[in-house]
């Protein structure tokens, strides 16, 4: 996930893994929400995230969230960025997401 320009339309770049379920829910939905993570956030929430998989298990169940316009967003996030795909790419394992910034709160 990175900034890729700021004007006139401030626009990110996300890549996923095409099997992974995230990538098929944006792709459905074409649109996401990512909670920026403070210094201090608890192991918990990455490993909950990040070392399991959502077919298995409903990461959200775990931890405290809430909804933003229908996207989750981690209540202790420091601040939260809703994309919007504009455009997206298939590369040989992953799909690179073009994304307009739609709303952020810090």
């Amino acid at each position: 996930f990175i900034q890729s320009t700021s004007t006139p339309v401030p626009t990110v770049i996300l890549c996923s893994i095409q099997t992974n379920q995230t990538n098929a829910a944006i792709k459905q939905t074409g649109e996401f929400m990512v909670s920026v993570l403070g210094k201090n956030v608890d192991p918990f929430v990455i490993g909950n995230f990040g070392f399991q998989s959502g077919r298995d298990v409903d990461k959200w169940a775990n931890v405290p969230h809430e909804d933003v316009d229908g996207l989750p967003v981690l209540e202790n996030a420091v601040a939260y960025i809703r994309c919007k795909v504009i455009e997206y790419k298939e590369l040989i394992t992953h799909t690179v997401f073009f994304c307009e910034v739609v709303d952020a709160l810090m």
